[in-house]
């Protein structure tokens, strides 16, 4: 079965990256209770922005250096880049993990 490529866009965050831990042991403790896997040894955290079927690699090369501009400008200015969000999902393999955030 062939599946179709698909083009991701997301972002690293940078910050809260000790609280984003906590949450992958919560999830590890719980793997390894029902003898599975556990999350990655040094996990990475970013924000999944888009993402489109199809090899869209040279379209987003076209726009990348402007979004990172846009990026870098909030970056140290008074006004702070902020994502809102509901949930935090931890995806490892097949599975999903969703932990509901307080507002």
């Amino acid at each position: 079965m062939l599946f179709p490529c698909r083009t991701f866009l997301g972002m690293e965050v940078s910050t809260g990256h000790a609280q984003l831990l906590d949450l992958v042991r919560a999830v590890d403790k719980t793997m390894t209770e029902f003898r599975l896997d556990t999350f990655y040894k040094d996990p990475s955290f970013h924000v999944s922005l888009a993402w489109c079927v199809g090899d869209q690699m040279e379209k987003m090369k076209e726009i990348l250096h402007e979004l990172q501009s846009l990026v870098n400008n909030h970056e140290e200015g008074t006004f702070l880049l902020r994502l809102p969000c509901a949930e935090v999902c931890c995806r490892t393999g097949n599975k999903t993990f969703r932990f509901p955030l307080k507002l």
